[in-house]
């Protein structure tokens, strides 16, 4: 009877602690919201989504274009601050290829193909 009570006294705990953990999980995942929003696609590939500059005004563009072909790409802006600029290549079907990394205090380029890997990671001349 002892082990009965024990045992049952336990698994209440075990139980109370659980729903506990269910409903904080729960809290926390109400606050998390996901951005599947495509309706911004721009069909023009030389046009940058979201501030419309030109790719031509990137250091990067001449070994993107000569490197990916950007031009058949929608290109959206990721990331650009101060130190690096990141830029998303997506087919007409919205499906992300190519993926550039430019580190602009030493002019780095990586290139990255979504299928393949790492194409390109070099220096770019100032």
């Amino acid at each position: 009877m002892k082990t009965f009570l024990i045992t049952t006294a336990a698994a209440t705990l075990l139980l109370s602690g659980v729903t506990l953990l269910l409903s904080g999980v729960t809290l926390l995942l109400s606050g998390v919201t996901l951005n599947t929003d495509h309706s911004q696609q721009n069909d023009n590939a030389s046009l940058i989504q979201n501030n419309e500059t030109k790719l031509e005004d990137y250091t990067e563009y001449e070994v993107l274009n000569e490197k990916v072909n950007i031009q058949k790409y929608q290109t959206k802006v990721e990331t650009d601050n101060k130190n690096t600029r990141i830029l998303i290549m997506s087919d007409d079907e919205d499906q992300e290829q190519y993926k550039s990394i430019f580190i602009k205090d030493t002019n780095r380029l990586k290139i990255i193909e979504f299928k393949r890997g790492l194409i390109f990671n070099e220096e770019l001349k100032k």
